[in-house]
């Protein structure tokens, strides 16, 4: 339940990701943070330090300093978890974040190692945040894009909350409207009005419904867009990676059959972080390693969120090729694009099936290629691919309610008590959102997914 109260050890975490870095930070939560760190501290004296002051010194491992560093204490409530917390921020060799952890795993008083979304996880048992906005903190850190980060933002600044209150009060309002009816259940006919009863109940339906919706929740998946390029030999695929990469990053040649395997690159395109794979291009009568390079194009392909097709703007698309192209991935995940519109004659005519024309040479066409490559991605369901955890288990919420709304409204004429278990059961789905009520299993699925050290 979220008025439980934080776990009583210490615990500590690199919080930074891995790798060589400037920097590095080591973080402490819990009620021994303080004396952990001041145990293998040369410095300020830490016990008496004040919340939210740096202090420069060195962390030593027995007599042997480890690295100077600059240690910022948090004393609870004022900090992120509402524990003593401690911040130490180091060199950015990970060997030295690591000894630094070792040091005071090691130490006295005792600290413990983090798990995952240990510190956000306190946090919430705080009360420090609700659990939306729990949950936002991950989905702002593993966002692939401006709206799922702008998203992520808002419902950390507590939007979710907002959509909530409106619609939790309108069931209380509802509910109250029983109450007299509850209260003096030996009385004989309907004491509530149910007019109101019916209007109140219309109008949480028709706000739950706009929350299930809400653009609040419109993200893309944490690990990116994954997008293919597909077509037959000699269309420009390569080029096309080169140009959206904005570097050689594949080789280009004259030859067909030039690109043998899949080149994967991430970008970021139109404000979305996509992983495009350049292909091998399609086409029969070949052997050897280029079939072998042909079979990992359709694997590149089935597997895509958006498959980009390639064809020549001088003789369109291969129809066999586009055939093929079409037994792995459904045609609406499909972007038709016609290349080397440059080596055209005269004005262009209209590509067809709304394709787009680019020259990958000159650059023409590319920023509309961008643009349609996310509107195309954001049309995708990515909920299996866990992306929108939060936003998926939200909607779900929202629509549990509303349809214990309907049930209740639907029930109006059976009698009050039996209309009242329904606006009890849509509040429990909107107090789980928000954390009011929850379960350790549930709190376990939402924390797993989050890195360790936040």
């Amino acid at each position: 339940m979220s008025g439980a109260a934080p776990d009583a050890d210490t615990v500590v975490a690199v919080a930074t990701p891995p790798g060589t870095g400037a920097l590095a930070i080591v973080r402490l939560s819990g009620p021994q943070a303080v004396a952990a760190v001041a145990a293998c501290f040369r410095g300020a004296d830490l016990r008496r330090a004040a919340s939210h002051t740096a202090h420069h010194g060195y962390v030593v491992a027995g007599a042997e300093p480890v690295d100077d560093v600059v240690v910022t204490v948090f004393r609870a409530p004022r900090s992120y978890t509402g524990e003593d917390c401690v911040e130490i921020t180091c060199h950015g060799n990970p060997l030295l974040a690591a000894r630094i952890v070792d040091t005071l795993l090691g130490g006295d008083p005792p600290v413990a190692a983090a798990g995952p979304g240990e510190f956000t996880k306190r946090a919430f048992l705080s009360g420090r945040l609700d659990l939306s906005q729990a949950e936002a903190v991950a989905d702002l850190i593993r966002g692939s894009a401006d709206t799922a980060l702008r998203g992520a933002r808002a419902r950390l600044d507590g939007a979710v909350a907002a959509l909530v209150e409106p619609i939790r009060e309108g069931l209380l309002d509802a509910q109250s409207e029983l109450e007299v009816e509850l209260d003096f259940a030996e009385e004989e006919g309907d004491l509530a009005d149910r007019g109101a009863v019916r209007a109140r109940l219309a109008a949480v339906a028709e706000l739950l419904a706009q929350a299930a919706a809400d653009p609040l929740y419109a993200e893309l998946p944490y690990d990116g867009v994954n997008a293919a390029i597909v077509g037959p030999p000699n269309v420009g695929k390569s080029s096309i990676l080169n140009r959206l990469a904005g570097n050689e990053r594949a080789i280009v040649d004259a030859a067909p059959g030039t690109t043998r395997d899949v080149i994967r690159e991430d970008l970021a395109i139109a404000g979305m972080r996509v992983r495009l794979c350049d292909t091998a291009g399609i086409r029969s009568g070949t052997s050897g390693i280029e079939r072998a390079g042909i079979a990992r194009t359709r694997e590149a392909a089935a597997q895509a969120d958006v498959a980009i097709l390639v064809g020549d703007a001088r003789t369109g698309f291969a129809a066999r090729v586009r055939a093929e192209v079409e037994k792995v991935i459904a045609p609406d995940r499909l972007l038709p694009v016609l290349n080397k519109a440059d080596l055209l004659d005269g004005a262009p005519a209209a590509p067809p099936g709304g394709a787009l024309l680019i020259s990958a040479r000159t650059g023409a066409g590319i920023a509309e290629l961008s643009a349609a490559l996310r509107a195309r991605a954001a049309g995708v369901d990515y909920t299996e691919r866990g992306a929108a955890v939060a936003g998926a288990r939200h909607r779900r919420a929202f629509r549990d309610a509303l349809a214990e709304v309907d049930a209740a409204g639907g029930m109006l004429t059976a009698g009050a008590e039996i209309v009242a278990v329904h606006l009890r059961k849509a509040t429990a789905c909107l107090d789980e959102i928000l954390g009011a009520v929850t379960t350790d299993d549930l709190l376990n699925r939402i924390f797993e997914r989050f890195c360790i050290g936040k």
